[in-house]
């Protein structure tokens, strides 16, 4: 084919056409993942909305392409014209070509920038994209767009297309003029293979319920943005360092090799031995080692895949597993740990591997998920109470009591597999992501009916209370032998009542209950303490004081005079061995006592004494007293001492005492004194 400028038109038409059609994939696609919430389908948007600066940056270049030409067949025309014979006329300088050194600058510069931009968008695109999608596609989070259906139908639709648009462009690349749509090719199977996978993953979880590719979808098309991303970077730096030719075009970084052969996959031979030319520079494909490999590429391929299905056939079972085999879908036993043989290859026999020592927990009743595990449950603080959570209980633990209460309890089970064989029977699986869910289910309303059996035959107050701490046992007696009449194949190694709580609507009335029974509590608990003080006071410790009581009782009850002195000897040593306040008050007792004998005995003696004195000299015993009986009556009177033939006497009371005046001595005082 001509390169002419007519060429590099149809080459800037097609590379304008292959960019609107880009820009329409996957705007449509970034429209359904905005309406259908589709983590995966807006990956996949933005894998194909940056395949579009490629077209763009190919129709660029072509235009340039297409001036270079005209530009050549301009100067041809002139060199080749009467003018350009003449001497007035220089030849025109090659070097002086400004369409044809714009275009060595494109593929010098331009090319190599709009690769390493487009590399960088989509190696920052890839990463933020796998850090948002991550945790949405957790198993236990993840919900399934609900549009799978359109899904599928778009997703087919992008692939048609797509692959279309690829092998189109893909066959025009075959000449050289226009090799660079290689690149546009690329990015159009990119499109068609997002929209493949996008069909793929809806059709297996609407159909087989498989939804594996589907919640990770995000990922896988985050992980294809980065390698895209980081084949462009490697591309560069092999461009920089690839020995080439004089005047040869260098393949652009954005011409991605991975996507060639998606895009032509009847030239995967030929497309390998190209590149391997194109990276090293001299002929590799024309080695014998590489004719004989390219001859028999096809029965090695058809080798391998039949062997590595052939070694499907065997499967290793890990000590701390064991081992379902399913033929067809339907079970045939159970296989220990080991090598394991399989009747079948894959996909008509598998090995489901079971952990033989995990162990699970059911939750029966209130299953409430908190995001601070740690923040305690209050009986006010929760709401939504469903009618599966709530089981009927007496009132009071009178047995003739017709009234009823409800409470909320929560009971963990936790059991571990004894025998696979009898559990995998025991129900159908589940979804695939979950087989043992029918399984779990039926043993949780079984361990409902026997904890809801032990809950009736109790009262409220015995449930909210410590009687609680025993019914673990009951109920870990009852569940195992309830699953032992199913033939479940499983030990329950733990149930207790972990919480138990009326409804939100009456917890206050309860909480009221409690505060005061707890005041109630503490007022005993008061009492009780003023009793043990006021009776270690009394009797200097409670013991003693209960013995005391003890003897007291027994005295009261004696009649004999003999007993009661000897129980009344042994109640007061008693009380005073214990030394408090009552040993004090006796010892304080027996010393007024022994006080006030002795006063007395000693009263008597004088008394004695005096008689004996008057019985000697009656005449001088008067003598004497009534001397000490005047003595002491006038001891603080004013007597006066006079003549006895005075009879007229004038005492001036301040010259006597002058102490009266206030300027003088008074009759306590001495000058010494003052």
């Amino acid at each position: 084919m001509v390169e002419d400028h007519l060429a590099y038109k149809r080459a800037i038409s097609v590379s304008i056409v292959g960019l609107l059609i880009q820009l329409t994939l996957g705007v449509l696609l970034l429209v359904y993942s905005r309406l259908g919430t589709d983590p995966a389908a807006l990956t996949g948007s933005l894998l194909v909305l940056l395949g579009a600066p490629v077209w763009l940056a190919l129709a660029v270049v072509f235009q340039q392409h297409k001036l270079e030409r005209l530009e050549a067949m301009e100067i041809e025309a002139f060199e080749s014209s009467t003018a350009a014979r003449s001497t007035v006329f220089e030849r025109v300088d090659p070097s002086q070509h400004p369409q044809a050194a714009k275009l060595v600058w494109m593929h010098k510069w331009f090319l190599p920038a709009a690769s390493l931009i487009i590399a960088a968008s989509q190696i920052v695109v890839g990463v933020v994209r796998y850090s948002g999608t991550r945790e949405a596609t957790d198993i236990e989070t993840f919900v399934a767009p609900p549009q799978g259906g359109w899904a599928i139908a778009l997703g087919v639709s992008l692939a048609v297309v797509g692959f279309v648009l690829a092998r189109f462009v893909a066959g025009m690349g075959k000449q050289k003029a226009w090799a660079l749509l290689n690149a546009g090719a690329g990015v159009a199977v990119a499109a068609a293979l997002a929209g493949l996978l996008l069909a793929a993953a809806h059709f297996l979880a609407l159909a087989l319920g498989q939804e594996t590719l589907l919640r990770n979808l995000p990922l896988v098309m985050a992980v294809v943005l980065v390698v895209l991303g980081g084949e462009m970077v490697i591309n560069f730096v092999l461009n920089i360092y690839r020995p080439r030719a004089a005047g040869e075009v260098i393949r652009p970084a954005f011409d991605s090799r991975i996507l060639a052969f998606a895009a032509a996959p009847d030239r995967i031979a030929e497309s390998i031995s190209d590149a391997i030319n194109y990276q090293l520079g001299f002929d590799v494909s024309g080695s014998w080692f590489y004719k004989l490999l390219s001859r028999r590429l096809a029965s090695l391929l058809v080798l391998g895949v039949a062997v590595t299905w052939a070694l499907s056939l065997f499967t290793v079972i890990e000590p701390h597993e064991r081992g379902i085999l399913r033929v067809n879908g339907e079970f045939r036993g159970v296989r220990d740990s080991g090598l394991v043989i399989k009747p079948l290859p894959w996909p008509f026999a598998t090995i489901e591997k079971r952990a033989a020592l995990s162990e699970t927990e059911l939750i029966v009743g209130f299953d409430r998920v908190r995001e601070d595990p740690t923040e305690p449950i209050l009986w006010t603080g929760e709401s939504g109470d469903r009618n599966d959570e709530m089981i009927v209980l007496r009132s009071t633990a009178d047995d003739v009591s017709e009234e009823l209460s409800v409470a909320i309890v929560s009971v963990p089970v936790r059991y571990t597999v004894r025998d696979l064989e009898k559990y995998v029977l025991l129900a159908q699986d589940g979804s695939p992501a979950d087989p043992d869910e029918h399984r779990r289910d039926l043993l949780r309303s079984i361990a409902s009916r026997e904890i809801t059996g032990v809950m009736a035959a109790l009262a409220l107050p015995e449930v909210l209370g410590r009687e609680r701490r025993g019914l673990g046992v009951v109920m870990h007696e009852r569940i195992q032998q309830a699953f032992e009449d199913v033939d479940a194949g499983v030990s329950v190694t733990a149930a207790s009542l972990s919480l138990a709580r009326p409804p939100v609507e009456v917890g206050e009335a309860f909480e009221q209950v409690i505060a005061a029974e707890a005041k109630q509590a503490a007022a005993i608990e008061a009492a009780g303490a003023t009793r043990i003080r006021q009776l270690a006071s009394v009797a200097g410790s409670a013991e003693r004081a209960e013995e005391i009581i003890e003897q007291i009782n027994a005295l009261d009850a004696l009649t004999d005079q003999q007993q009661i002195d000897e129980q009344e000897l042994r109640l007061a040593l008693l009380i005073a061995d214990g030394g408090g306040n009552a040993a004090q008050r006796i010892s304080e007792a027996r010393a007024e006592r022994w006080e006030r004998h002795m006063a007395a005995r000693a009263r008597f003696a004088q008394k004695s004494g005096l008689l004996m004195s008057y019985r000697a000299s009656p005449l001088a015993y008067r003598a004497i007293s009534y001397t000490s009986a005047l003595r002491q009556s006038l001891a603080n009177a004013r007597v006066y001492i006079t003549p006895d033939n005075a009879f007229d006497v004038t005492i001036n009371q301040e010259e006597v005492d002058p102490g009266i005046t206030g300027f003088g001595p008074g009759l306590d005082e001495t000058p010494e004194d003052l």
